[in-house]
């Protein structure tokens, strides 16, 4: 983000827009260090966020008690304590980076007392889990700009304003209340807004998530009160004050529950609790339960193995049904895909014959244009090859305007020679002479064509 300034922009703002302008008067409070020893590190957000200490919280700060917080081997869980309205892009994929990293060594809670607005909202996405009293709100996706230009009350007071811009960088500063001003703007905000939707997509949304599904899930930039924006799938829960939760302890200032054993199969707890109840020491035998007299009555211990086998049982069993659905799933695909080859071959096929059919019908067009020709004395019969040349190079139609062109008995001695006819000029007693030198003009042809 850049500082305000009279005559031109801020930069783009991740911030709810009823507190666009508040933010800039928002008292600053610094956020209280880990306490040493504390098992929880509580992180408190609050106010505008932006890359200074000059209002709100900084994302530096956040950062700083982020590395604090993994680094300290007495904490082992770490709570963002969140009401803030949202603030600058500038510093936010940093912060939200920050955060990822260190959910890879201890979990990380955003706890939800007042407000998680724009970049708030998308600090609280990047942790493992979002709780919100019931009178939080969460949401407001997005980025926003105000422009403050002064330039127009100036010159109502007689100010005279000159902008000058280098001829090759006119993008540079276009002046405010422009298109190209306005494209500009709108060019950045909409950058920062895919930003923050492509991010929410990968942090809370199913895998293939695009930004316009991002979009519809956030309501395209709506903000929801707690219990609506858990009914949206924003938050994750909403604990009420004096709730007995597995949350409470975050309203309370308390420390979460202790972890449970850790095991690939979380109900396995259960088989190990009883287990341990029934074998109190470590080498002692099994008790019997007592007036049991060998009767074969399951200890506590048989019965959560049973109910361990018939659960590790339903899995196989769903497992092996998802596997048959997606070979199934394979297998239709495969049909489909052979089955459109063969649709696309037999579209191929048919317009091969649809073109041969065309090229056919033209030659035998071509064919009675060029016979009509030579019966009516227009061209000689061995112009056909020739004429037939033209056509394939300029077309059917082409032909036809050469030759309609041509006049009838225009191909010279041989029409004279094959229909009978006295050449023109010529009187009527003359035939035999006519005969005589269109069959001896043709004879010479013939002579020098060989």
């Amino acid at each position: 983000m850049t500082t305000p300034r009279p005559d031109g922009p801020i930069g783009p703002l991740a911030i709810h827009p009823d507190h666009a302008v508040a933010a800039f008067s928002w008292p600053p409070r610094e956020a209280p260090a880990v306490a040493p020893g504390a098992d929880v590190a509580r992180i408190r957000i609050e106010g505008p966020l932006s890359s200074d200490d000059w209002w709100g919280t900084s994302y530096a700060a956040i950062q700083s008690r982020l590395a604090d917080a993994v680094a300290d081997q007495a904490v082992r869980a770490i709570v963002l304590d969140i009401d803030s309205p949202g603030g600058t892009v500038s510093g936010i994929a940093e912060t939200v980076a920050a955060v990822e990293r260190a959910r890879e060594a201890k979990p990380v809670i955003a706890y939800v007392r007042g407000m998680a607005a724009s970049a708030a909202y998308w600090l609280a996405a990047a942790c493992d889990r979002i709780v919100a009293v019931d009178t939080a709100q969460a949401g407001c996706v997005g980025a926003i700009c105000t422009v403050l230009y002064l330039a127009p009350a100036m010159r109502k007071m007689g100010a005279e304003v000159y902008r000058y811009t280098s001829s090759r960088t006119p993008l540079k500063a276009p002046e405010p209340g422009t298109e190209a001003f306005d494209a500009e703007r709108q060019r950045l905000i909409d950058a920062a807004g895919d930003l923050f939707l492509a991010h929410l997509a990968r942090l809370r949304g199913p895998a293939g998530m695009d930004l316009d599904a991002a979009a519809e899930l956030y309501q395209r930039g709506r903000m929801l009160s707690a219990p609506a924006a858990v009914a949206a799938g924003w938050v994750d829960a909403v604990v009420a004050p004096g709730a007995e939760s597995a949350d409470a302890w975050l309203m309370h200032g308390g420390s979460p529950p202790p972890d449970e054993p850790e095991s690939p199969f979380p109900f396995l707890h259960l088989f190990h609790r009883a287990e341990a109840a029934h074998y109190p020491e470590e080498g002692a035998m099994p008790k019997t339960p007592e007036g049991a007299a060998g009767a074969a009555t399951p200890t506590a211990s048989e019965a959560a193995e049973a109910a361990f086998l018939a659960q590790i049982k339903t899995l196989t069993e769903a497992n092996a049904a998802a596997v048959e659905r997606a070979e199934a799933a394979e297998r239709k695909l495969a049909a489909d895909a052979a089955e459109r080859a063969g649709l696309a071959g037999r579209v191929a096929q048919l317009e091969a014959q649809a073109k041969a059919h065309a090229e056919a019908a033209e030659r035998r067009e071509v064919a009675a244009l060029i016979d009509a020709a030579v019966a009516r004395g227009a061209i000689d019969p061995g112009q056909r090859a020739r004429r037939e040349a033209f056509a394939a190079k300029h077309g059917r139609e082409a032909l036809a305007e050469v030759l309609a062109d041509i006049p009838d008995e225009a191909a010279g001695p041989r029409s004279v020679l094959t229909s009978g006819r006295v050449a023109p000029g010529e009187p009527p007693d003359e035939v035999a002479k006519a005969r005589e030198k269109a069959q001896a003009e043709i004879n010479a042809a013939t002579r020098k064509g060989a």
